[in-house]
């Protein structure tokens, strides 16, 4: 189901739907984080490529709803939204309890400031002469190809790729059968407890994410059940992957390897 989103605030400039934020509670400064907010994302950089991020709180842990549909035990207790450095951690979870909030609470204010800073992501990434990527879903797993904002000219609106035909969306998913325009790539997950919709979703075209049992970039096998494996912690712009093939992934910091989460390195 498409769900349709007004835009009235299309002629309001940044500073005014900051204004409107404050107003109802929100002090979050952007929605998108910043190219160099992450240790992986920072690795696209040398592949020519601005990457910006959205995070949520993931699952339910904001209370408003699932923002992550088919998530399993084992994935939320390895999510890495609390990852990174603990002196910063109250500050993040904060502003994405308010990103969280306005998702559910104030959508049209939602995809206003999200489509002015697509906007000012693109600018940035064209001065620096680089590839602009947004990463929608880095803490959440929602359809984003299903949300259409009314827009001039159109009698349903578009959704966020048709307005960026530019720019190159990409996400990891666990939910299956999705359909997205060509500018939004998906890699799907396996987690301990979906691998049938996984290699389900392989031969549908899409490649497959595998956390390995090894903390070693070197252990991840060369192929698995007979797919060609790659280094999919090399950087995190998974559009530039070759079709038909699985995204190795390490264990990483303090994470159980013994978890069924991941898989035995040879298949």
């Amino acid at each position: 189901m498409l769900i349709y989103i007004s835009y009235r605030n299309f002629e309001r400039t940044f500073k005014d739907l900051m204004a409107e934020s404050k107003d109802l509670g929100y002090t979050v400064g952007s929605l998108l984080s910043s190219p160099e907010a992450n240790p992986k994302l920072m690795k696209n950089l040398k592949k020519g490529v601005m990457s910006f991020p959205l995070h949520l709180l993931p699952d339910n842990e904001a209370g408003f709803g699932s923002v992550c549909p088919k998530s399993s035990v084992e994935c939320r207790k390895f999510c890495l939204n609390r990852a990174g450095n603990p002196a910063y951690l109250k500050g993040k979870l904060k502003a994405r309890y308010e990103r969280t909030k306005m998702f559910f609470k104030h959508k049209e204010l939602y995809f206003t400031r999200l489509i002015k800073e697509i906007k000012r992501a693109k600018a940035k990434a064209d001065k620096a002469g680089m590839q602009c990527g947004i990463r929608l879903n880095a803490t959440s797993d929602l359809n984003y190809e299903k949300y259409y904002i009314k827009r001039e000219g159109f009698a349903h609106g578009s959704n966020l790729m048709d307005w960026f035909p530019d720019v190159e969306f990409y996400d990891y998913t666990a939910v299956d059968k999705r359909t997205t325009p060509s500018n939004y790539h998906l890699t799907f997950s396996l987690k301990e407890d979906n691998f049938d919709t996984a290699m389900a979703e392989h031969k549908r075209g899409l490649n497959i994410a595998i956390p390995f049992k090894t903390k070693r970039q070197e252990d991840i096998p060369n192929t698995w059940k007979g797919i060609k494996v790659i280094n999919g912690d090399e950087h995190d712009f998974r559009p530039l992957d070759k079709p038909n093939t699985i995204v190795g992934l390490t264990v990483k910091g303090n994470m159980d390897m013994n978890s069924p989460f991941f898989q035995e390195l040879t298949a």
